[in-house]
């Protein structure tokens, strides 16, 4: 985890950067305490893999086993009173290696969007679907996995169309699209000219 210093006009504040998969995390437990059906048995499940993906081979995950031993199935067939618990162990999901940030960040993207769109938070929406749309619009069409889902890029090109995508559409959809984003463009320097 990254630590530094933000300044702000009056005083300096300690931020911390917190890893990917912790937010990641973290914003499913925000999704679990405001969706519900099978949306919330979608995320769930989710937020189980993620506490079975810790690498259990880490010192810090095994000093933290008995912890982690109570979410068992009792805990997740009971986990709509046991979602505060959750966040006790989101700092272990630091210790999950990152394949791709690039995925994971869209991902992460997507997740804010849906917890935006269920609270109603326009503002934030918006400013998740301008990045995701963002995000889209850098995806290299030479690469052929790309080339494949030009009728899926194409839609989620137009911002309003992830307004209207359903919670499990907007899933399907972030299934294909996430993986996608290690084919993006990097960002460019203008070549100067003479």
């Amino acid at each position: 985890m990254l630590k530094g210093r933000v300044e702000t006009r009056k005083k300096m504040i300690d931020t911390e950067q917190v890893n990917i998969n912790r937010a990641i995390y973290n914003q499913n437990i925000q999704l679990l305490k405001v969706i519900k059906g099978d949306d919330f048995d979608i995320i769930k499940n989710e937020v189980k893999a993620q506490i079975e993906s810790l690498p259990i081979e880490d010192l810090i995950i095994k000093e933290r086993q008995k912890e982690l031993s109570e979410f068992n199935a009792m805990f997740w067939n009971n986990i709509q009173y046991n979602i505060p618990m959750l966040s006790s162990v989101s700092e272990l999901l630091d210790r999950v290696f990152n394949q791709d940030d690039h995925e994971l960040s869209f991902r992460l993207k997507v997740k804010k969007l849906q917890y935006a769109k269920v609270k109603k938070d326009n503002k934030t929406a918006e400013a998740e679907i301008e990045k995701i749309v963002n995000d889209v619009s850098k995806l290299n069409h030479n690469i052929a996995a790309v080339a494949n889902q030009a009728k899926l890029i194409e839609m989620a090109h137009k911002g309003h169309c992830w307004y209207e995508l359903s919670f499990k559409d907007m899933l399907i959809a972030t299934d294909i699209l996430a993986p996608l984003m290690k084919y993006k463009f990097k960002n460019q320097k203008k070549a100067l000219s003479l």
